[in-house]
């Protein structure tokens, strides 16, 4: 499969207030290879985004809820 050249860049925020569901994900992240582009937050969403928003050096693209 060829990507864009932009791929590489893409960093990945998740957060879940329930760990269980990101453990569920794990394997097929790290069988992907993509677990060093993932950070994982366990947290209710609100309380993260408003920090997230607030840090101007954070450089938040698109948002998916």
């Amino acid at each position: 499969m060829l990507l864009s050249p932009f791929v590489c860049l893409l960093q990945i925020t998740a957060v879940d207030p329930d760990r269980k569901a990101y453990e569920i994900g794990l394997p097929f992240i790290k069988k992907a290879g993509v677990l060093h582009k993932i950070d994982y937050i366990e947290s209710p969403a609100l309380p993260v985004l408003d920090k997230l928003l607030d840090d101007v050096s954070n450089s938040l693209k698109h948002l998916y809820i």
